[in-house]
């Protein structure tokens, strides 16, 4: 997935329909969302970054989540991020480990 792709996946994903619109139609020759994807497929070639990017919108959307009225009392959300084997899995663990650090310095996670 190149720069631009990266970029827009970005942008639809967390809504930022503001100042991703005129890129939106820029790169698709079409108007963007009104709201939030509920889902996003990302088809791109090998060494393209997809397992950062995946690794950073899913500790965005677990550090940002507010269960208010999306879960029952007792409940606890899940974020899942899953790799194709372990070393994939492994390598996504390091990427949030390392994101949660930067993110929760005092905290050591």
């Amino acid at each position: 997935m190149g720069r631009l792709a990266r970029r827009l996946a970005r942008r639809l994903r967390f809504a930022d329909v503001a100042a991703g619109g005129h890129f939106f139609r820029e790169v698709t020759g079409r108007e963007p969302p009104a709201k939030r994807v509920k889902e996003l497929d990302v088809i791109s070639a090998r060494r393209t970054g997809k397992d950062s990017v995946a690794a950073a919108i899913g500790s965005y959307a677990a550090a940002t989540f507010r269960p208010s009225g999306r879960t029952r009392p007792g409940e606890r959300p899940l974020v899942a991020i899953f790799g194709a084997d372990r070393s994939q899995a492994r390598s996504l663990l390091g990427y949030i480990k390392h994101l949660a650090t930067a993110m929760f310095p005092a905290t050591g996670a």
